[in-house]
């Protein structure tokens, strides 16, 4: 009996203010639902980005991939298409996006919507969810090939989108997730002082099923001290972490996403005079666990798992593969130029962890 995708926790329940909107209106081609084939017809509709803040406080945000039809079953406009071409000043299709974009190379289609340093910033707040656990918004990964590397991020898509103003009710934003998975690894974290900081660090693989083909979310989460609260006292999630979670475990995490963006302060002391102060602007992304639990193995099949990783490290291959050979056709027309290129540093398969 194989893995059932359909049955394996991978679902986020996200509610923050929209901070910017990169979105634009695209089409395609409408398939017969029995048959699958085309159909003929177009289907008008919305594609992008949404970044929302999940918390005021502490500026976290989250980005949202958004794909909605533009007309509902009874041919009214969709009210997610309405809102966001209004906000935005009327959508753009790509061939649109790119004619700007090539006469003005700064252009963005990204537009700013909350915008905190005007007199009066419009606050609308957007609700991701689905009481459907199978249409529930999830993890995916984003792949890409950079400096003849895969490089990988999760991104959350999927859900259904509602927006409308904010209460200013700031506690009740959030990006909350429920991922069951298979650890990978399980290790005490170290800071950049090279101490442990008493978090746990948790790799865990997701099998996933993606615009129809199957594919896995590898995600490290971390694990520390569960502050006290009215009716429970401060727990070591960490340490539990480390005592009793090892790599193979089937497991359920419970968690929260937090993308904060800090601005730091270094100062260079000199001899004589005033030191030199400089700032940098420094990222921190933390899928941040508050609970976990141990779920029947038999949720996953061992043998589909280490196939699928095989898989997609075969997939990953070809992606290098195609991008050095796109690099090497530009080197061969640019040295008939009379200029050198480097060729890409394609890296090894990685092997299976089981």
């Amino acid at each position: 009996m194989g893995m059932e995708i359909s049955k394996i926790s991978n679902q986020l329940n996200v509610r923050g203010i929209l901070l910017s909107a990169d979105v634009r209106a695209t089409s395609y081609d409408e398939k017969d639902k029995e048959t699958k084939e085309a159909t003929g017809n177009k289907v008008e509709a919305i594609s992008g980005r949404l970044k929302l803040i999940t918390n005021l406080e502490t500026k976290s945000t989250v980005t949202v991939e958004i794909f909605n039809q533009k007309y509902t079953k009874d041919g009214k406009v969709n009210n997610l298409y309405a809102t966001l071409d209004d906000l935005v000043g009327g959508l753009k299709t790509n061939d649109e996006i790119k004619a700007l974009k090539k006469k003005d190379s700064n252009y963005k289609n990204e537009v700013i919507i909350y915008d905190k340093a005007s007199e009066e910033p419009t606050m609308l707040v957007v609700s991701v969810f689905s009481n459907n656990k199978q249409y529930a918004p999830k993890f995916s990964t984003n792949r890409y090939v950079s400096d003849g590397q895969i490089k990988k991020n999760a991104r959350i898509s999927g859900g259904n989108v509602y927006i409308k103003e904010f209460d200013g009710n700031e506690e009740n934003l959030y990006c909350d997730f429920e991922v069951d998975g298979i650890t990978k690894s399980v290790k005490e974290e170290i800071g950049k002082d090279g101490e442990p900081t008493g978090r746990a660090v948790l790799n865990v693989i997701t099998p996933i099923q993606d615009k129809g083909e199957l594919d896995i979310v590898e995600i490290q989460y971390t694990v520390g001290m569960l502050p006290a609260t009215e009716n429970e006292e401060e727990y070591d999630l960490g340490g539990a972490v480390l005592d009793e979670v090892q790599e193979g475990d089937a497991i359920k995490l419970l968690g929260h996403v937090e993308n904060t963006v800090k601005e730091i302060e270094v100062r260079t002391e000199v001899r004589l005079g005033r030191a030199k102060v400089t700032k940098r602007t420094e990222r921190n992304s933390e899928y941040v666990v508050t609970g976990i639990d141990f779920v029947d193995e038999d949720l996953f099949d061992e043998d589909e798992v280490r196939d699928l990783i095989k898989e997609v490290a075969i997939r990953e291959q070809e992606m290098l593969d195609n991008a050095g050979n796109e690099e090497e056709e530009v080197q061969s027309r640019t040295t008939q130029r009379g200029m050198l290129g480097s060729k890409p540093n394609n890296s090894k398969r990685r092997n299976s962890f089981f």
